[in-house]
Order: C-alpha cells, then sequence, then structure tokens
C-alpha cells in the first residue's frame, strides 16, 4: 500500500486502469479464466502441504499471469 500511495497521481490511474481492463477482459472470457485458475489450483494442491514456498510461488505465477503487464507498476 505504502507504494501505491507513493506513486504519481497519473501512475496510479494508470495502474487501477489496467486493473479494471484486465479485470473485465478476464470477466468476458470467464470459460478460459476458470480453466486458467483450475491448471494453477491443481498445482497449487500438488505441492506439499508444508511447503509454503512453493505454494507462494504458484499463487505469484498465476496472478502475474491474469493481472501482469509489460508495464511494472509496484516495483
Amino acid at each position: 500500500m505504502v507504494r501505491f500511495f507513493n506513486m504519481s497521481k497519473e501512475k496510479r490511474e494508470s495502474l487501477c486502469n489496467h486493473l479494471k481492463d484486465q479485470t473485465n477482459y478476464l470477466l468476458d472470457n470467464a470459460e478460459d479464466t476458470v480453466e486458467k485458475v483450475e491448471h494453477y489450483m491443481d498445482e497449487y494442491r500438488a505441492k506439499d502441504e508444508n511447503a509454503w514456498i512453493d505454494k507462494l510461488y504458484v499463487l505469484k505465477k498465476m496472478f502475474k499471469n491474469l493481472y501482469g503487464s509489460e508495464k511494472h507498476y509496484l516495483l
């Protein structure tokens, strides 16, 4: 949150617009989105119960795939 509020107003608006556009795209293509999420959840469940770092990596990949862009807003 600190990074977000330290961004310029233009960058914050750009990030919010990107998130809105990508969410609308995912909703418009719901069947494909569900298949992608199911793929990642299967990979997540396949990890050992105590493999938290591996599970977090799977979730990171999923969100990067669903919401990623060429522009790195929060880095």
